[in-house]
């Protein structure tokens, strides 16, 4: 969630602070007005309705950034009913976009703004507990002027809001007596800790779920050991009868409470564990997967495990076939060899990496001719795998399996070749990765780039211009000028120059910092230009 507002959020903000003083400034300038306000009471709702404060307010509330209530709360005080409303229902809307993780910096963010910066920050501030009275006229919505009260910076405002808080019993008010457990005042801190004791019942569960992520930040403070309280909280929701709130917390659209919830339910006795599983290695969040596949493992043993391995190890997610393999080596090791030479072919370099160490540890492999094998064999699912496993284990005279390969029809295997020659017998195949700068695949091309990184000196500059003036896209461009600007001080200077007359705005940009460069480091090197290298210096001068 975005902690920060916006600009076109600022800029209402800004207009509402100078607008707060508009009637006095409008009773001034006319006079008459302020007569017949006072003779007739419908001309103040007339006039009401001009104020731009309400229409301001209902912008800001349209905007969705919570961020914005430390700097309209204020208007909550304000005389004019109408104004008051409308700021109270802003503060309402955005309060409820507010993820509960995000009202713990709210509750700080409250006290960082200086109540001297406006007279409408100064009304809040000077706020008092009797004044909380005036809440109650707002219905529904004083519970959020309430949760926002218990974050002023006054203890005795806060104590109150606390204790009024205490009185609603439907959840709403959780967060707020939540986050008020670690109040540097300790008779606040014992008071909420007994509100929050009361609610220790199943029939809570649900908002104890929805608010973890706040139970996860007591764990980090140190102003009071609040462990007891939130073992006590995980204790009752591990209970048989809130395990209902855990399965809708695994399918609550913010992750923390995901994670959390899938983690409780786990160490919960009472679930199906297997289901609840199955459930987590579908999720959409990554570290819920990876946590699952983990759990499963150090869960089950046996048939049941080996089923289980057998699935993971085809799993869209890198970590979670590390896992499996892994698991697979460590438990069952008389059947890891064949899955691990499998796994010698997987499309992702880490488990392959994971694989080869394991069949090291097991005993001598000849790892270079199964991939000359693999990639002799030509399967096309795992081409590029064995490309690049050649690359790595290989010889220089593998190069020549690999060559053909730079022109396959895959973007994928066209890299995976590339990669492996430039492994293999680089200074051979300086021209291939010329040519594969020009590569309608920027992976390719960015993979020629990094080969010749340390070789464009051995390429040459005017090769380098060639491929500069046929490259197309603006990516290979940026390759290639790249490239222009590792040669020699006099040779690269030329082309830099020329560069920085292209017709595309972006490659001219890129150019003239090259150039900049160059003349900081010009005192870093004594070399002077040769005949044929002034003559170009002149010439690209004329070009441009």
């Amino acid at each position: 969630m975005k902690r920060t507002i916006s600009p076109g959020t600022r800029v209402l903000i800004d207009s509402l602070g100078q607008s707060s003083d508009w009637e006095k400034r409008l009773s001034a300038l006319r006079p008459e007005l302020e007569i017949l306000r006072k003779i007739a009471a419908t001309w103040e709702k007339r006039l009401s309705a001009l104020r731009p404060e309400l229409e301001i307010l209902r912008k800001i509330a349209a905007t969705g950034e919570f961020a914005a209530i430390p700097e309209i709360v204020s208007f909550v005080l304000s005389n004019n009913q109408e104004v008051s409303h409308a700021a109270v229902s802003a503060i309402d809307q955005l309060l409820c976009a507010a993820p509960s993780s995000e009202l713990a910096w709210l509750d700080q963010r409250m006290r960082e703004l200086s109540p001297y910066l406006g007279r409408h920050r100064l009304r809040w501030h000077q706020l008092r507990p009797l004044e909380l009275n005036r809440f109650e006229v707002f219905g529904s919505a004083s519970l959020s002027l309430l949760g926002v009260a218990s974050f002023h910076s006054n203890g005795y405002v806060r104590e109150e809001a606390v204790r009024r808080l205490a009185q609603v019993m439907d959840g709403t008010e959780l967060p707020f007596l939540l986050i008020r457990l670690n109040d540097w005042v300790d008779e606040i801190r014992r008071a909420t800790h007994s509100f929050v004791q009361v609610r220790l019942n199943s029939s809570y569960a649900g908002h104890f779920v929805a608010h973890l992520s706040l139970l996860d930040r007591l764990r980090q403070v140190e102003r009071n050991n609040h462990y007891p309280l939130i073992e006590a909280i995980e204790a009752l929701l591990k209970k048989a009868e809130c395990q209902a709130a855990l399965r809708a917390g695994c399918a609550s659209p913010d992750r923390f409470t995901r994670r959390a919830s899938f983690r409780l339910a786990a160490d919960s006795a009472e679930g199906d564990l297997a289901n609840l599983l199955e459930g987590a290695l579908n999720d959409h969040d990554t570290m819920v997967q990876l946590w699952a596949a983990r759990k499963a493992i150090s869960a089950f043993e046996g048939e049941k495990c080996l089923t289980l391995l057998s699935r993971l190890k085809r799993h869209r997610l890198m970590p979670v076939r590390r896992e499996a393999l892994r698991a697979l080596f460590a438990k069952f090791p008389q059947q890891a060899t064949e899955e691990l030479q499998a796994a010698l072919l997987d499309s992702h370099a880490s488990i392959r990496e994971e694989a080869y160490l394991r069949l090291s540890e097991a005993g001598p492999f000849n790892f270079s001719g199964f991939y000359r094998d693999a990639v002799t064999s030509g399967k096309e699912s795992s081409l590029a795998a064995a490309i690049s496993g050649l690359g790595v284990m290989g010889l220089a005279d593998d190069a020549h399996l690999v060559h053909p390969h730079v022109n396959h029809l895959r973007p994928k295997v066209r890299k995976a070749a590339v990669q492996a020659l430039a492994r293999l017998d680089r200074d051979s195949y300086l021209n291939v990765f010329i040519e594969s700068l020009l590569d309608h695949s920027p992976s390719v091309s960015a993979e020629a780039a990094k080969a010749l990184r340390q070789r464009a000196r051995q390429v040459g500059g005017n090769r380098l211009w060639d491929v500069f003036t046929k490259a197309t896209s603006t990516r290979t461009k940026f390759k290639v000028l790249t490239l222009l600007a590792k040669l020699d001080k006099w040779e690269s200077i030329p082309f830099l120059i020329r560069a920085a007359g292209d017709s595309n705005e972006e490659i001219a940009g890129a150019a003239k910092i090259s150039l900049e460069l160059w003349l900081r480091l010009y005192n870093r090197q004594f070399s002077q230009p040769t005949g044929a290298q002034r003559e170009s210096l002149k010439s690209a001068f004329g070009e441009c």
